[in-house]
């Protein structure tokens, strides 16, 4: 199976439509990663989400995450989908809490939001898109991806249902965030990350990715991506 490059990922919904793009439907889901950039979308990518129903699921995000020892990296509710970046023990471990969290975010919908899903009756669309992160250079720009996606909203004047970016301006982040490990990886604070994404174009993220990270090997990615046996 061929392995989904970073030009993919910047491509956003082309990226997403790719057939590389793992969808338990299509049986095509890497497996053997520790890094996964998740996408969940709503049925027919119908407006869903607003803040009140973003921060139930967030609540309920985090208290699965911090339960299965599973830590968030990035993370962005759209009105129609939603993006996160997790470092989970196993892609197991992470499927059962994205099935747990979607099934309770259906309930809760149909239960309480009944405008959300009139004459129709699904809340989601298709299975979620699972990507496996394979090296550095593609977690850095994926950053700058879900950073944009926050931010078309934000400058045409619309809500943003909840980003992890508001945290990131507050260099404020709590479990099932791991501060310290923005530095480790990336060599920047989180509000600092932030800044650099908010201030470069995706061509010079690319570029100071590429002369960053250009002493890590293919051992030292393996090592970070893949599952140890």
């Amino acid at each position: 199976m061929g392995m989904l490059t970073i030009n993919d990922v910047l491509k956003g919904r082309q990226a997403f439509e790719d057939k590389e793009v793992g969808i338990a439907s299509r049986q095509n889901i890497r497996k053997e990663g520790t890094v996964y950039h998740v996408i969940t979308t709503s049925w027919r990518r119908r407006w869903l989400f607003d803040v009140e129903l973003a921060l139930y699921r967030k609540d309920l995000l985090h208290e699965l995450c911090m339960k299965h020892g599973i830590t968030i990296l990035f993370s962005v509710t759209m009105p129609t989908h939603t993006h996160e970046v997790f470092i989970t023990p196993d892609w197991e471990t992470l499927s059962n809490v994205i099935k747990l969290l979607n099934s309770n975010v259906a309930k809760h919908v149909r239960r309480y939001m009944h405008d959300r899903i009139k004459n129709r009756k699904h809340v989601f669309g298709n299975d979620p898109a699972y990507i496996m992160v394979c090296d550095i250079i593609q977690l850095f720009f994926l950053g700058r991806y879900i950073y944009k996606n926050y931010l078309y909203l934000k400058e045409e004047g619309k809500p943003v249902p909840d980003s992890c970016f508001w945290l990131f301006e507050k260099n404020y982040l709590t479990d099932p965030y791991s501060p310290k490990l923005y530095m480790m990886l990336f060599g920047m604070e989180p509000n600092e990350l932030l800044l650099f994404y908010a201030s470069h174009s995706d061509a010079e993220v690319r570029q100071y990715a590429a002369a960053a990270f250009s002493g890590w090997t293919k051992e030292d990615n393996e090592r970070l991506f893949m599952r140890q046996r």
